[in-house]
């Protein structure tokens, strides 16, 4: 009875302090047993948070990482809240980063191209993004095994060996050039790291990139990759030289939408008109606007277009115009963006004006400090055209 009764309370105890997190005050260390002779398991960095497992009298505690890897850490480095302690101890041996000019809290950086980002620790698990060479992500504990998964914002995961310090863009290239010129396998993925760093970075060293990835696709002779690489290359020349604040303000000062049927003046409608030829919205939602950029809160989705409404006005400002045969978008008498629009023509003409990233490849927005459009194609071809304020 005795001995149930200990069972008993082992398991309750067990079962009490499953639940229980914790936080670091400090960078430290997992260790396989209580023992700091022990291995290493991974780093920690000041406020990564821990499940306990088990409470040991002797000064340790079993907890879990937030990657499942499990051991040992010493309880005085452990609180019930986050520190912000700025003097925290820290641990040179510990890979993960402190902020720097690319990230403002602990990270480390995408070694690799187009690295799945999944929602849980195994290979098998659900893709929730895709990372790019050069793009920092958070990270609050590091496991020594490579092989080994790594939790970063978002909860997303990926493995230990394809994150590390920010790669210099002369020593890939570096690498890049020190393949054999039949090694084309090595070549383009080398060259898509560097593409893929270089929008990541200050972009000083996008069109370098982009010739050399220009080589690989001319060798591969891709059709496809030749004609999207030649686009880009017109791109980034053009943001090697961008317009002023007050040429782009200048340059979209006066744009609106055009809509067959509908009169449009500085980005309303009136909704009557809107209604007698759409009929009733296919969609309508109600958004917080807590910044106060929207016209109302109440939004109306039609198949050409998504407007804030405000009933008792009669009056609905257009916030995504996707355009056809009867939408466009007028910047001015020589500019006016219509179904024709292909990304090459729009690129050619106004990548002086836009903004670009490599997040949303191909979408382009030309804006000033209180607002803009954005411009977003399919297939090279424009589907819609989006009015913002910023908050």
């Amino acid at each position: 009875m005795r001995l149930n009764c200990l069972l008993f309370a082992l398991l309750f105890l067990t079962f009490s302090t499953a639940q229980d997190k914790m936080y670091l005050n400090t960078d430290a260390r997992l260790y396989k047993d209580a023992t700091t002779n022990s291995t290493i398991l991974g780093y920690f960095k000041t406020n990564a948070k821990v499940e306990i497992v088990i409470r040991y009298t002797k000064g340790w505690f079993l907890v879990k990482a937030d990657n499942n890897d499990t051991g040992y850490v010493n309880n005085t480095f452990l609180s019930k809240k986050h520190t912000y302690n700025t003097t925290e101890s820290l641990d040179i041996d510990n890979p993960i980063l402190s902020r720097d000019k690319y990230y403002g809290s602990h990270h480390l950086f995408v070694l690799v191209a187009n690295l799945r980002a999944r929602n849980k620790p195994t290979t098998n698990s659900e893709i929730k993004a895709i990372l790019t060479t050069g793009k920092a992500v958070a990270v609050k504990y590091v496991p020594v095994n490579i092989d080994h998964w790594v939790c970063i914002s978002n909860s997303r995961f990926v493995q230990r060996k394809f994150l590390g310090e920010r790669p210099d863009f002369n020593v890939l290239k570096k690498t890049f050039n020190g393949f054999e010129y039949e090694d084309i396998t090595n070549r383009k993925r080398i060259a898509e790291r560097l593409v893929q760093l270089a929008w990541n970075g200050g972009k000083e060293n996008l069109v370098d990139a982009y010739n050399l990835y220009y080589d690989v696709a001319k060798q591969l002779k891709d059709s496809v990759l030749i004609n999207e690489i030649e686009t880009k290359l017109i791109l980034v020349k053009g943001l090697a030289s961008t317009k002023t604040y007050q040429e782009r303000e200048a340059f979209i000062e006066n744009t609106d939408y055009l809509i067959e049927g509908i009169n449009v003046k500085k980005h309303f409608v009136k909704l009557s008109d809107v209604t007698k030829i759409y009929g009733a919205p296919t969609k309508i939602d109600l958004l917080t606007d807590e910044c106060g950029v929207f016209y109302s809160e109440t939004f109306y989705t039609y198949p050409n277009m998504v407007l804030s409404v405000n009933k008792e006005e009669n009056l609905a400002n257009i916030v995504t115009l996707f355009i056809n045969a009867k939408n466009s978008l007028k910047i001015s008498d020589h500019h006016i963006i219509t179904h024709h629009t292909t990304e090459r023509y729009f690129i050619t003409k106004y990548a002086h004006y836009v903004f670009a990233g490599i997040n949303q490849p191909h979408v382009y927005s030309i804006h000033t400090d209180s607002g803009g459009y954005n411009f977003t194609f399919k297939n090279g071809k424009i589907v819609s055209v989006d009015f913002y304020n910023l908050c």
